[in-house]
């Protein structure tokens, strides 16, 4: 299925509270499948660390929105770990 699945493209949303095994069931699914996890809460938890490190409120969105973009974050891949710019 691995060989197959790199050939479509496939977007799956887990949704869930906090601490009901969202990214653990994303990581299982994501080997067997033979694709990438991208953990969007780790995004966020990132652009709000960044922000609070600068002193920017998150409801400043002018001075918030260029901090998802620069410096760069890697994401790595799940097997090969190689880094995918964000």
């Amino acid at each position: 299925m691995g060989d197959n699945a790199r050939t479509k493209r496939w977007i799956i949303a887990i949704d869930g509270p906090s601490g009901a095994g969202k990214s653990t069931v994303a990581k299982l699914l994501a080997k067997r499948l033979g694709v990438v996890v991208l953990d969007t809460g780790a995004m966020y938890r990132a652009v709000a660390f960044r922000a609070k490190q600068r002193g920017i409120y998150l409801e400043d969105e002018e001075r918030l929105f260029p901090t998802c973009f620069f410096p760069p974050c890697d994401l790595p891949d799940n097997e090969r770990r190689t880094p995918y710019p964000l």
